[in-house]
């Protein structure tokens, strides 16, 4: 994990040391999303369902592998309205840290049978209702927030890598 300026000069870089606890907690240091709290706390989604916390006022790192993951890598994360932290699993599984409880919950089983075969998760985007998923061959899916339910949509066979708003519309590549 590295952490440049504005000007892009290296200010520090975090690694996984086993001799310091509060250090990055994924042992081969491979990183795969980070996402900011109201607080300030950097939050890294790593390899193994690895999910580090960094405190930024004391440069500690948190550390945790979450049960409900399945060692699966955390490969995406957003922040809602809510400060609430979306987060999207190699094998298609998605989950929410509540910053109210302050726990997480994980949606499992939204593809049915095809659930146990590998979904990748590419990409994530919130809008004020939904979750939209873009996956390996799943394509492009909704996640209603309210309802935890999934809906297909007609791009099903079709790998989506890239998703963004424009307007009131879903940009997708």
């Amino acid at each position: 994990l590295f952490k440049y300026n504005s000007r892009l000069k290296l200010q520090k870089i975090f690694v996984h040391d086993k001799n310091k606890p509060f250090s990055l907690g994924e042992p081969l240091n491979k990183t795969w999303c980070v996402e900011e709290d109201n607080r300030g706390r950097i939050w890294i989604g790593s390899q193994y369902a690895m999910l580090s916390i960094l405190d930024t006022i004391t440069g500690k790192f948190f550390n945790k592998v979450i049960p409900g993951f399945n060692r699966r890598t955390i490969m995406y994360m957003q922040k809602d309205t809510n400060n609430d932290i979306w987060m999207g699993l190699y094998n298609g599984t998605i989950a929410k840290w509540d910053s109210k409880p302050d726990s997480i919950i994980v949606y499992k089983n939204l593809y049915g049978k095809d659930s146990i075969n590998n979904i990748i998760l590419q990409n994530l985007f919130l809008d004020k209702n939904y979750l939209w998923i873009a996956t390996n061959f799943r394509g492009l899916n909704r996640f209603n927030k309210e309802t935890q339910c999934i809906t297909e949509t007609d791009l099903i066979n079709n790998q989506i890598y890239s998703l963004n708003n424009l307007n009131d519309s879903v940009i997708i590549g």
